[in-house]
């Protein structure tokens, strides 16, 4: 799903690429959190991602799949709403 706002920030940051990793969809992270700060703050995940939050860059014009070993996907942003 396309947010503005998500777009906004990739275009601050000057993103042009982004990698995915679809096991997070099907196995909670080794150390129980997804970030730093979340282990910092004691947080731990019982839930895995969705898929549908890791893929919605497949859906988005103007994004391709520059890289897809089937686990790991790294999308280019350059010709989407979220290019710099």
């Amino acid at each position: 799903m396309y947010r503005p706002a998500d777009a906004e920030l990739a275009r601050q940051e000057s993103v042009r690429f982004l990698l995915v990793d679809l096991r997070l969809s099907r196995a909670l992270p080794a150390s129980g959190a997804y970030f730093q700060e979340d282990i910092e703050l004691g947080r731990t995940y019982r839930h895995r991602l969705p898929v549908a939050g890791l893929t919605k860059f497949s859906h988005i014009a103007g994004v391709s799949r520059s890289y897809d070993s089937g686990d790991i996907v790294i999308y280019d942003l350059k010709g989407s709403p979220y290019a710099p």
